[in-house]
C-alpha cells in the first residue's frame, strides 16, 4: 500500500460520509458522495484521465 492509500479519506463501503452528513443530514446524499482531491502537485494528465472515467460512469448511471 503506498502512502496515498494509506492516508485516504473514505469510508467504507455504504457508510455515510461523516463530514457530509453534518451538515446536510441527508443519509442519503451522504452515502452517494464523491470526493475528488487535487494539489498543485496534480497534473493535467491526471485530471484529464479523471474526467474521462468520470464521464464514462456518469454515462452508465445516467441513461
Amino acid at each position: 500500500m503506498d502512502s496515498q492509500q494509506k492516508n485516504a479519506s473514505c469510508c467504507a463501503p455504504n457508510t455515510p460520509s461523516r463530514p457530509v452528513y453534518a451538515l446536510t443530514k441527508d443519509r442519503r446524499a451522504a452515502v452517494s458522495t464523491l470526493r475528488i482531491s487535487l494539489s498543485h502537485l496534480t497534473t493535467q494528465e491526471e485530471i484529464t484521465a479523471l474526467l474521462t472515467a468520470f464521464d464514462s460512469c456518469y454515462h452508465q448511471f445516467v441513461k
